[in-house]
């Protein structure tokens, strides 16, 4: 597609795939309920199945006519092996703690391979990732936005999770309702959004998105024992607004920032900054809610009361958090003017 026709179907995009994170939740709280948990796992295979052929009767190849050449293993190596090490090393810090020679360790080396990943992909001739694309802010600032979303995202999910089923004391099947405040919401502002940006452009979208995300999580961090699901609701509907209002339009500002050349791989850079961001998410916010429950709690055997308090504590970061990537949408995606 054009740079300006990419909205709309990456805002159909945006939501199917949410459409997926609705559905999911729902379905598994009913088959863990009512059926086995195990069911979780295998009703997958056939819609992996059916994925693979839609996929094989209905897509295009295309290839890059600039692309060929041996893959990068060594950049792939140090990509899987920085994060794993982070994520590793951060839940460590949370269990044994931040002291702990494994955990400095892992922590380390970790950051070690992760600064030294950019100097050797500037050696290599066809490198995994061409970090030259970063020095263009609209690219970077995009990356950033989708990884602080998803680091947001799937810590938020997780622990809200927790919350409905340890505290409220709600079944799966009726914890997985409530998060459809969340992801149903997404997927309908996603699609939404996708007609929007292509006449009014990604910035507004992404900023006021990252406003909306910040707002929510302080919302959440004022949570009070003896509160229902239904003082959620509104919150978490909020959490899915600003999601919808980041998730396609972070992916056309990351595209729209390359060649047409280069538009697959910043693709799967997005991607892969959102995976990253997601598992980082889980592991530091879990780090964070272990760490406010102080040595003396066991997690998992904490008191309601104990919980919603490392709970505000991890929200609060999480909020912050959202704040800097407000601040990361307004030094590298706003518009310049000409001169």
């Amino acid at each position: 597609f054009e740079p300006a026709r990419r909205g709309k179907p990456l805002g159909i995009w945006a939501a199917v795939t949410q459409l997926g994170t609705v559905t999911g939740p729902l379905l598994g709280g009913v088959l863990a309920t009512q059926l086995s948990w195990r069911l979780i796992f295998w009703v997958d295979v056939p819609l992996l199945l059916l994925a693979i052929m839609l996929m094989y009767v209905s897509t295009v190849e295309s290839r890059s006519e600039v692309a060929h050449g041996d893959i990068d293993w060594t950049g792939a190596s140090m990509l899987a092996l920085s994060p794993a090490m982070l994520v590793v090393g951060i839940h460590l810090g949370g269990t044994r703690g931040w002291t702990s020679p494994l955990t400095l360790v892992l922590i380390a080396g970790g950051l070690a391979v992760a600064s030294l990943f950019p100097y050797v992909e500037r050696r290599i001739s066809r490198p995994l990732i061409d970090v030259q694309r970063f020095a263009k802010p609209a690219f970077l600032g995009a990356v950033l936005v989708a990884a602080i979303m998803y680091f947001i995202y799937l810590g938020v999910m997780y622990f809200q999770s927790l919350y409905m089923l340890n505290v409220l004391g709600l079944s799966a099947a009726r914890a997985g309702l409530g998060l459809v405040a969340m992801t149903g919401t997404t997927a309908v502002v996603s699609l939404a959004i996708g007609f929007v940006i292509d006449r009014y452009g990604h910035y507004v979208p992404i900023a006021a998105g990252m406003a909306a995300l910040s707002i929510s999580l302080f919302w959440q961090a004022r949570v009070e024992p003896g509160e229902s699901l239904g003082n959620l609701i509104a919150p978490l509907m909020l959490l899915g607004l600003g999601l919808g209002l980041v998730f396609a339009p972070s992916q056309r500002a990351a595209v729209n920032a390359v060649a047409v050349s280069a538009q697959g791989t910043a693709n799967g850079i997005v991607a892969m900054a959102r995976q990253l961001g997601g598992a980082l998410g889980i592991g530091l916010l879990s780090a964070v809610f272990i760490t406010a429950l102080g040595k003396d709690v066991t997690p998992g055997e904490e008191t309601p009361q104990e919980f919603i308090s490392a709970l505000q504590s991890t929200l609060t970061l999480a909020a912050g958090l959202a704040a800097v990537g407000l601040l990361v949408a307004v030094v590298y995606l706003r518009p310049r003017g000409k001169g």
